[in-house]
């Protein structure tokens, strides 16, 4: 028979291993909004000229990745507009876009866009309602 005690501290490894899952999960997402937005924002892809014009001719809204980009990085730093359709939609668009321009157009630094697709993707099919700061409900804490 579990006593109390071990009953408490049983409750208490299993707290500390959510806690630490939720602040894993929130690194991540922030890693990914930081990434994103620079990636979309400075894709240097197209541009043969010193390093700071890339601030300020970054394709966005011409070439799919950069834009695909910089709107999944704002998606995520809003929960996904807490819509499972736009975190799907921009997620699905992203995976193809990165895929493509990685395996098919042998543009490698398109695998950023890879990890921002697979984060809007978790952020589509993580159940909703799990505890505070997992995937299903970002801005809770």
């Amino acid at each position: 028979m579990p006593t109390p005690e071990s009953i408490l501290d049983t409750l208490a490894r299993l707290t500390e291993h959510a806690v630490g899952v939720a602040v894993a999960w929130h690194v991540f997402v922030a890693v990914c909004i930081a990434g994103l937005i620079g990636f979309g924002w400075v894709y240097p892809h197209f541009l043969e000229v010193p390093t700071l014009a890339y601030l300020v001719a970054a394709p966005v809204g011409v070439v799919p990745c950069p834009t695909l980009a910089l709107v999944g990085g704002l998606a995520l730093l809003f929960g996904g507009l807490q819509s499972r359709a736009v975190s799907g939609i921009l997620g699905a668009a992203s995976l193809f876009y990165a895929l493509f321009g990685d395996l098919r157009l042998g543009v490698w630094m398109d695998l950023g866009l890879l990890v921002g697709a697979i984060a809007l993707l978790v952020l589509t099919f993580w159940p909703r309602g799990e505890p505070a700061g997992l995937p299903g409900d970002l801005h809770s804490a």
